[in-house]
């Protein structure tokens, strides 16, 4: 239970950030013990200057009060000694910064910085190796993280207290973190995804004043917690895989309804997590790269449309190519081409290709898209390009005979040798391997073909 303020962004949910104190009643005191500071160092100055008045006049002032002028002066001193020092000490110890980088507990990549968001603490570990990972950040889906002083407290220095309330507070600190618990770390197994539910065996934890009582204090009730609800994300239990370590919130601080709310670290993401380039973005989220290929030492025309704004669009023809591209912008959101074979004659192909890099190269479980293909004497197909080869899957044919046979082609579930719409067709492709780049191609082949197709969006698992 605390308060975070997030200052960088190091990516796949971890944070630098800064632990936020209850300050307030150590601020205002610091604010006074500086004016006092100040009046007593005027005070002191006055002093001295009348002492010193008194040393070079001797006739002016007698033996007595030089000696009560030495003695108020070094009682002054002795009281801006003492308030020096407790400005120190709060300085030190109540207004210090303590920073670290900590794991929010969902898979949320995108917090604000300078936000301050409330955090789960794990008792036992406190501020000298809090870098191990003992405190992390709320799960922030859909704003949760937002800091609530009722549900999220706030943490105020032991030196904002005094002797008496500091003693009283550590002394009942076990016993409050036994009976009235907040989080706790634990291994995950018996995962239930119909329930969005699992058991967590907690991890032992003792309290941190364990030490000054100079015994053990452990403080979980139970070592073992069954058919435990899940709340991540908008998927649950789906995320989670047995042996995970997970953060177990004690809602309300009730032993009896415990909550799992994510992961100690590299929290995980929804099931089948798709690297998604949708609907109106389609290339907005995804650089493509636009080529004209052609066979022949005549032109074609190529229509390419959606493409978005540049750097998006880019053409790479041979300069002879007599009939340039004509790209169109629409605001379909899909992307398409449209290859006419001009009336040059048989035995001329053209085609055209889109790119997308991938730097460095990944590897991709599946791929599902939705599209439509048209063709009269021409194909179309996915290329995918590896270090340790190249791979094809063909959508639609429209040729003489069928797409050529070899062990790295592949024909798209509902494969057609004429016009077709496909709706969510997955494929896998973990054999592929590590992937340098995607091609989308289509091509027509002898005078007056046309391949034609549309894509309203490619997705691809991770």
């Amino acid at each position: 239970m605390g308060r975070i303020k997030i200052l960088e962004n190091k990516g796949d949910g971890l944070y630098r950030a800064q632990v936020v104190y209850d300050t307030g009643v150590l601020e205002q005191e610091k604010a006074l013990l500086e004016e006092k500071d100040a009046a007593l160092t005027s005070e002191i100055v006055d002093k001295l200057i009348e002492y010193n008045d008194c040393l070079l006049n001797p006739g002016t002032c007698t033996a007595e009060k030089i000696a009560v002028l030495r003695q108020q002066i070094s009682m002054l001193k002795i009281r801006r000694a003492g308030i020096q020092t407790r400005i120190d000490y709060i300085d030190k110890y109540g207004l210090k910064e303590t920073i670290f980088s900590m794991w929010c507990a969902d898979l949320t990549t995108d917090l604000a910085i300078d936000s301050e968001l409330g955090s789960c603490e794990i008792p036992e570990y406190r501020e000298g190796i809090y870098a191990t990972g003992a405190i992390n950040i709320r799960p922030a889906y859909s704003g949760r993280a937002v800091h609530s002083p009722t549900r999220d407290g706030w943490i105020r220095p032991n030196a904002a207290l005094g002797p008496f309330s500091s003693y009283l507070y550590r002394s009942i600190f076990p016993a409050w973190q036994k009976w009235k618990p907040t989080y706790r770390y634990g291994t995950i197994s018996n995962i239930n995804t119909d329930n969005d539910t699992a058991t967590v065996d907690l991890d032992p934890v003792s309290s941190s004043e364990s030490e000054h009582a100079r015994e053990d204090l452990p403080i979980n009730q139970d070592s073992r917690l069954v058919r435990v609800p899940i709340e991540y994300l908008d998927c649950n239990a789906e995320a989670f895989t047995d042996g995970r370590k997970v953060i177990v919130e004690f809602v309300g601080q009730g032993q009896d309804d415990p909550l799992i709310i994510g992961f100690e670290d590299n929290p995980a993401p929804c099931f089948i997590p798709w690297e998604n380039w949708p609907g109106p973005n389609f290339c907005d989220n995804q650089t493509w790269y636009v080529t004209a290929f052609y066979d022949a030492p005549f032109g074609s025309r190529i229509f390419v449309y959606g493409l978005g704004p540049p750097p998006g669009i880019g053409i790479f023809c041979p300069t002879d190519i007599k009939d340039p591209a004509v790209f169109v912008n629409t605001p379909t959101g899909q992307l398409k081409a449209n290859t006419v074979v001009p009336n040059l004659g048989a035995n001329s192909r053209y085609q055209c290709a889109l790119r997308h890099l991938f730097s460095p190269a990944e590897s991709f479980t599946k791929i599902k898209f939705t599209s439509d293909f048209q063709s009269t004497n021409g194909a179309i197909y996915f290329e995918f390009r590896t270090a340790s080869g190249n791979y094809r899957l063909y959508w639609g044919w429209s040729w003489i005979g069928s797409p050529p046979v070899n062990p790295n082609y592949f024909l798209a579930p509902g494969f057609s040798t004429g016009s077709i719409s496909y709706t969510d067709v997955e494929f896998d492709i973990s054999a592929f391997g590590p992937i340098d780049q995607i091609i989308i191609r289509t091509w027509a082949n002898n005078a007056g073909s046309l391949g034609k197709w549309a894509i309203d969006y490619i997705d691809l698992t991770t």
